[in-house]
């Protein structure tokens, strides 16, 4: 149908939800899938609020790189469509506490919302401080901004992290997230919303 975005599934997604099905559970993957997908959807609607097109959607084990046909929205509207996602979230989490409904949808809901909110490439806190640089500074200058406060805000997470494992003897999923994230804040120069 013309008009309507591709959309293609990452040979990693199927395998990675069975594995953790079998790891945590159908219940818990459920909360989780269908909190990214809430999560995702927010984006959507924002990016066709904003007069957006979208050209393509790839689906990923938690989560979608959703690509713009064009880059014609304002740096406020890039701001609100970054932010859609983890708003969303938590008014999805505000929902459920409310109305007791699914406590597992609800924390997924509010850590996924918590996790994209941190200002890191490519997470949708990075893309919305990316986009409010942009209003004062080049794109080169807004860039070097951006990448500083991703290492400063990764770095500090992984040193209270790596502290957590060590003597709190906390689980390492934090650790690999964060370090996973500072590598692509040092490797990757792609822009994602």
């Amino acid at each position: 149908m013309k008009g309507l975005p591709k959309i293609t599934i990452s040979l990693s997604t199927p395998i990675c939800l069975a594995a953790f099905c079998v790891i945590y559970g159908l219940g818990y993957i459920s909360s989780i899938v269908l909190s990214v997908t809430v999560h995702e959807l927010g984006h959507i609607a924002a990016i066709y609020l904003s007069r957006g097109k979208i050209s393509e959607i790839t689906i990923r084990p938690f989560g979608a790189v959703i690509k713009r046909a064009e880059r014609g929205t304002s740096y406020f509207s890039d701001i609100f469509i970054a932010l859609s996602g983890p708003l969303a979230n938590i008014f999805s989490f505000i929902l459920c506490m409310n109305f007791s409904f699914s406590e597992a949808f609800a924390s997924a809901s509010l850590i996924l919302a918590i996790i994209n909110l941190i200002p890191a490439r490519p997470l949708d806190g990075y893309c919305a401080v990316k986009a409010f640089a942009l209003l004062f500074f080049s794109p080169n200058t807004s860039e070097k901004i951006c990448r500083a406060i991703s290492l400063t805000v990764l770095s500090a997470i992984w040193i209270f992290t790596v502290y957590t494992v060590i003597f709190a003897k906390f689980n390492l999923s934090l650790l690999i997230m964060t370090t996973l994230l500072i590598c692509e804040a040092v490797i990757s120069r792609k822009e994602i919303i």
